[in-house]
């Protein structure tokens, strides 16, 4: 019984301490309840146990923990205008952990946040005290600690002007995903250098000093990106009209091949290619520049087309194909068209042609007539002597042709004839 009692009045010192603690960290925070841990248990006091030692509480003090922090509240800027966002920040001067704060602005408003830092606008101009009353567990003790009190002087605000509104443009106006846009705001130079916020549409947004920035969308849509052009170092805002940029798929880029199916390319002769389009696209249209001067071809049978070259030489002929949905594909080939084999032209070659037989068939009628000439006897009077003296007499003589050959032949003595033509 002896051993007991001891521990008996510890406990209730121990109690007695939760209690008064709990009952002076209740009256600074409203009176409401408040959980701290201690020794990585969780000790939890209630508002009504609180009261019930109010009073001794009020006579009690509890002792500061070593080398206490103190929190500091500043607010930038100090002195607002009438409806300017403040920014409030509470410093501690040494680590704590688990600290929750609550910020009491000055004009009847409260905001609780567990980040040291909040935003707060004053509707009317005046003088307004803010603090802030943070909860923190400090050497394993939870504690309550109050900042300096702040005064915020806010001004009237200026009339508002009809200030220019800022405008948004990308480049490229229709990217893929994954590649990079750049945006440009642009606003009236008048209103003096402003900053940018710019917000792209897919939930991200990002501030810059520039009137440039560059944004890389992850997914195809349809996004609405529009800015926030800051005026007069935060005192107005002007935003732009969202635009409407579309994302759209990668696709896959199409290749055109074009080979040459002419084994020895000759001048004069058809010369004959073939193009390809990977992948293939039923709608695509080729058009063929040969290179020689000539018309571009357009439009080619299963893929092939083919041409004539009129001088030995080389040439690079250029293939597109074109479709509806695609940018134009193209390639090139170079081309070695080599002389042709001798042989006169066609003209010089028929006028030979025609010569040859001409003259082949008058040849040929002169030999004909000349062997019928042969052939037939030649007309002639041949007059044979007669061994009676006297005069012979030729009564008449059928002429077979013009000319007629008189024959006079050996046997008639040349003084005793006389011939005579009637």
């Amino acid at each position: 019984m002896t051993s007991f009692r001891p521990l008996c009045t510890a406990f209730a010192l121990v109690t007695l301490t939760a209690m008064l603690t709990g009952s002076l960290l209740d009256l600074a925070h409203g009176g409401e309840p408040f959980s701290a841990s201690v020794d990585g248990m969780a000790t939890r006091v209630s508002t009504q146990a609180s009261k019930a030692f109010a009073a001794l509480a009020r006579q009690a003090k509890l002792p500061p923990p070593s080398s206490g922090p103190t929190l500091t509240l500043t607010a930038d800027p100090g002195s607002p205008l009438e409806g300017q966002s403040v920014q409030f920040t509470a410093t501690w001067s040494q680590p704590v952990s688990r600290a929750s704060y609550r910020f009491e602005w000055g004009d009847g408003q409260k905001s609780d946040s567990s980040q040291p830092n909040a935003n707060h606008s004053y509707a009317e101009r005046g003088r307004y005290i803010a603090r802030v009353l943070a909860k923190a567990i400090i050497d394993k003790r939870a504690v309550l600690i109050q900042s300096n009190d702040l005064t915020i002087s806010v001004s009237q605000a200026q009339p508002r002007e009809n200030l220019p509104l800022p405008t948004l443009s990308v480049n490229p106006s229709t990217p893929h995903p994954g590649e990079a846009v750049t945006f440009t705001a642009t606003i009236d130079p008048s209103v003096g250098p402003p900053q940018y916020h710019f917000y792209f549409g897919d939930g991200s947004d990002e501030r810059s000093e520039t009137a440039h920035i560059t944004h890389v969308y992850e997914r195809p849509s349809v996004y609405r990106p529009y800015v926030e052009a800051i005026l007069g170092h935060g005192d107005d805002t002007r935003s732009s009209a969202p635009i409407v940029l579309t994302i759209r798929p990668q696709e896959m880029i199409p290749r055109l091949t074009v080979s040459l199916l002419t084994q020895q390319p000759m001048a004069g002769k058809y010369v004959t290619v073939e193009v390809r389009l990977d992948p293939p696209n039923k709608d695509a249209r080729y058009e063929f520049d040969w290179g020689d001067g000539s018309p571009p071809k357009i439009g080619a049978e299963n893929g092939r087309a083919a041409h004539i070259y009129a001088v030995a030489t080389r040439y690079t002929m250029t293939a597109w194909a074109k479709t509806r949905d695609i940018a134009p594909a193209s390639s090139s080939l170079v081309i070695d068209i080599q002389k042709a084999p001798w042989s006169p032209s066609l003209g010089p070659i028929a006028g030979l042609v025609v010569l040859l037989l001409a003259a082949g068939s008058t040849v040929g009628w002169q030999l004909k007539r000349r062997g019928r000439s042969s052939a037939r006897p030649t007309d002639g009077l041949r007059v044979i002597g007669h061994p009676d003296t006297g005069s012979h007499l030729i009564l008449r003589l059928d002429q077979a042709s013009q000319d007629l050959s008189l024959t006079l032949r050996p046997g008639i003595d040349p003084s005793a004839d006389r011939i005579t033509f009637m």
